[in-house]
């Protein structure tokens, strides 16, 4: 999966997990599980999906485009998708 340009991407809370740590689910390639939290993280490929998990309260990660995933709760009043 390649980066992606999410505008306006505002979290509520900001995780120092990093994604390639956490324990993967099996046939999920889009789904870690936090141990520390225990809380399901979806990777997101897109803006719309980003906004869907946003508004759901769902933790996310989210790839930038040099590789690196920022992993948390998004704010749930994320206006970048109309």
């Amino acid at each position: 999966m390649t980066g992606i340009d999410i505008r306006n991407c505002k979290f509520a809370y900001r995780c120092n997990q990093r994604w390639e740590h956490l324990e993967p689910v099996v046939g999920r390639s889009d789904l870690r599980y936090c141990t520390r939290c225990s809380e399901r993280v979806h990777l997101v490929d897109s803006e719309a999906r980003f906004a869907e998990l946003a508004r759901q309260g769902r933790c996310v990660a989210v790839l930038s485009a040099w590789g690196a995933a920022t992993v948390g709760v998004p704010d749930g009043h994320f206006d970048g998708v109309d």
